[in-house]
């Protein structure tokens, strides 16, 4: 249990600093560049996160599902499994950082208006990249080498962006900042495959290794491609019917309220690489109750977060986009489109489920469900009502796909469940009282960080005062958890 805490609070804490940095350096890039080259720089990241599932293929993915079952005494059978999905990646890669470059010119005029094609032909290198490392990184988490990964991982993310701003802060121009990113990343893509080389033999890649991952992972790949769009469609359609400042602007948003996201991935990470062998142990109702408790967990963390980001948005803009710009209707957006990042979070605990059962071909219809109203509503509602539009079409997007997940594959949500979640909003309107009692000038991070500590602190003292047999129900499953994973490893 000691071990499992430990590597959840590394992978915590490396995940909080990556999802931070998106934020904290907003300052820096607007102060530099100003909001439209941010919006412009926003856009070129999207570009390589929605190319990359096409070069990765999800190969990294059935790590998880098969590695994590060979003994570390294997070494060549661990090195057959690395090898006969890396060399695929590799060569993957490089033709998806070859189609972005081709498709540059065609982004460049119609989102980019006419003015960033060097920087995004220069950026199609760093598909190759994040391709290795989406498919490597899994590799540490099936041989359950967490803190190496979180490092990793840490430094991975946090070192081509920050190479970034110092390359915009020198020259004052998006390309040059894109330059240094893509020289960052490729080197730290190198040392994160050196240091899993290093401990595997050079052996020839296995075929039949290869179908057995891609036959697994080729559905989920479509699925994160379906969720890249999902994800990032409103940011393109927001910059052809907008501009790139209101693009900043959401941006912003979406990165606040993605912490929510984040919550889940410590958790997803750490019970991934425990819970196949549980359940290929017969212990399927134990598995399933487990995750529907943390999926409660979750929910009580995050409803406290989003209403914190309601609250606070309006001093979040000011203070990160270093203007005053009043976003009409900024509390309602706030609202749909943290309740729809809360959605999305929370088909995650369910797509456990289907990995679990080696059914991923229905994550990738689930994601259907979700791709088309989503796309459908930015292209009509962004026009007509603005970014409200786009966070209505997120919030009805994932609510979809969680109603039509829900009715094949069931965590045990009853009506107990909707008293604890409704219990949780109903709690975490204190905040209102405590944000009225210190209602003071929100103008620098630091009394922002006082204030959002001050409303969040109250919400769990009142869950803890309130919800003390839920905490204790929720403790003793995990107990529970930890009795069968130990049991299953004894035996082994």
């Amino acid at each position: 249990m000691k071990k499992f805490l430990s590597d959840t609070l590394f992978i915590t804490i490396g995940g909080l600093l990556n999802r931070m940095k998106g934020i904290v350096f907003i300052p820096f890039i607007t102060a530099a560049a100003g909001a439209v080259n941010y919006g412009a720089f926003v856009l070129i990241l999207d570009n390589i996160r929605m190319t990359k599932p096409f070069a990765s293929i999800g190969l990294g993915m059935g790590f998880q599902r098969f590695a994590s079952a060979i003994d570390k005494e294997e070494k060549h059978l661990l090195s057959q499994h690395f090898f006969s999905i890396f060399l695929p990646t590799v060569l993957f890669g490089t033709l998806g950082a070859g189609l972005l470059y081709l498709l540059a010119p065609l982004l460049n005029e119609e989102f980019f208006s006419g003015k960033y094609l060097a920087a995004i032909q220069l950026s199609s290198l760093a598909v190759l990249s994040n391709t290795c490392f989406s498919n490597v990184s899994k590799f540490l988490l099936a041989r359950k080498k967490f803190k190496l990964y979180s490092v990793l991982t840490l430094l991975y993310e946090l070192s081509p962006y920050t190479a970034f701003v110092i390359g915009l802060m020198i020259k004052g121009e998006v390309f040059w900042g894109i330059l240094c990113y893509v020289i960052t990343d490729l080197f730290m893509i190198s040392i994160m495959v050196i240091s899993v080389v290093k401990d595997l033999k050079m052996v020839w890649p296995s075929k039949l290794i290869f179908m057995q991952y891609f036959l697994f992972s080729y559905p989920l790949a479509i699925s994160e491609i379906e969720g890249g769009l999902l994800n990032k469609v409103d940011k393109y359609c927001i910059g052809a019917f907008m501009d790139l400042n209101a693009v900043a602007v959401y941006n912003v948003i979406i990165r606040a309220c993605g912490v929510i996201d984040f919550v889940t991935t410590p958790i997803r990470k750490q019970m991934m690489s425990y819970l196949p062998k549980v359940w290929d142990k017969g212990f399927k109702q134990e598995s399933i109750h487990t995750i529907r408790q943390t999926l409660l967990l979750f929910l009580l963390i995050t409803v406290g977060l989003l209403t914190c980001f309601t609250l606070y948005m309006q001093q979040i803009l000011e203070i990160f986009l270093q203007e005053d710009r009043p976003v009409e209707q900024l509390q309602l957006i706030v609202l749909l489109i943290g309740f729809g990042i809360i959605f999305s979070a929370s088909k995650r605990f369910y797509y456990l489920l289907i990995k679990l059962k080696n059914q991923s071909m229905d994550q990738l219809i689930y994601q259907l469900v979700g791709v088309i109203p989503n796309f459908l509503l930015n292209y009509l509602l962004i026009p007509k009502i603005g970014l409200l539009g786009a966070a209505l079409a997120t919030f009805v997007s994932y609510a979809l796909i969680l109603i039509v997940i829900n009715a094949k594959h069931k965590l045990d949500i009853d009506l107990d469940f909707f008293k604890h979640f409704g219990s949780f909003l109903i709690i975490s309107l204190s905040m209102l009282l405590i944000k009225e009692l210190f209602n003071f000038d929100i103008d620098t991070v630091w009394l922002l960080i006082v204030s959002v500590g001050i409303s969040f602190i109250s919400y769990f003292a009142l869950i803890l005062l309130l919800k003390r047999s839920f905490l204790l129900a929720i403790k003793k499953s995990f107990e529970e958890f930890r009795r069968i994973t130990n049991s299953n490893i004894s035996n082994n």
